[in-house]
């Protein structure tokens, strides 16, 4: 080869070599038309929902059934409350004048009053029953026959009655009434303006006067 082609090679590889040169640069300090990307750093947050559930308590019911007691029935005769006053009664009455004779004159302490019966032979009678003093209950039957209008034995000699209960002293025969078939019997008290109440019954005929005691 001759000198002169050797110089032209020499310049030629010369100036590939400037220019390899001047690229490398060029990428080393980043001014070629290559952006560089810098690394993309992801950073991953994690948010945790913490739920609070609260629990739930469920109460039974709780039933208090009482106990059923039954309790056998127990009959007892219990009688009504007293009431009285000292006003003047009648008798209810149907059965004058066919009220026979008084076959007894019964008597008994109650819960809060002294009872006097008159029971009849015949009917009920009519009556009239009043306070004739302040220790005197006048009882007064309408209807009775005989003379007196009572069986023996029922009053004593000196046709008293002693009762000694309650609110009573005695039953006294005070005497005819004021016209054929009417009798008169005193009931006498311990304490003066005792309340009193009367009625009749059948099966048998009967006038009952309670007192208060």
């Amino acid at each position: 080869m001759s000198d002169r082609m050797t110089g032209v090679v020499a310049a030629a590889l010369g100036v590939l070599a400037a220019i390899g040169i001047v690229l490398l640069f060029m990428v080393l300090s980043g001014d070629g038309e290559t952006e560089l990307t810098a690394a993309t750093t992801t950073t991953s947050t994690t948010t945790t929902i913490v739920t609070t559930t609260e629990a739930t308590t469920t109460t039974a019911a709780t039933t208090t059934t009482e106990a059923t007691t039954t309790t056998a029935a127990t009959t007892t005769t219990t009688e009504a409350p007293f009431f009285g006053d000292l006003e003047a009664k009648n008798c209810d009455a149907t059965g004058s004048p066919n009220a026979g004779t008084i076959t007894d004159v019964r008597f008994a302490e109650h819960d809060g009053f002294t009872r006097i019966v008159f029971d009849f032979s015949g009917e009920v009678p009519g009556c009239f029953v009043s306070q004739i003093d302040t220790t005197t209950i006048s009882v007064l039957v309408i209807g009775v026959a005989g003379d007196p209008p009572y069986e023996a034995g029922i009053f004593d000699a000196s046709g008293d009655l002693a009762v000694g209960l309650g609110s009573v002293i005695e039953v006294i025969d005070a005497g005819m009434g004021a016209g054929s078939g009417e009798w008169t019997f005193h009931i006498t008290t311990f304490e003066g303006n005792r309340i009193f109440s009367i009625f009749t019954l059948e099966d048998p005929s009967r006038l009952a006067v309670d007192i208060g005691n």
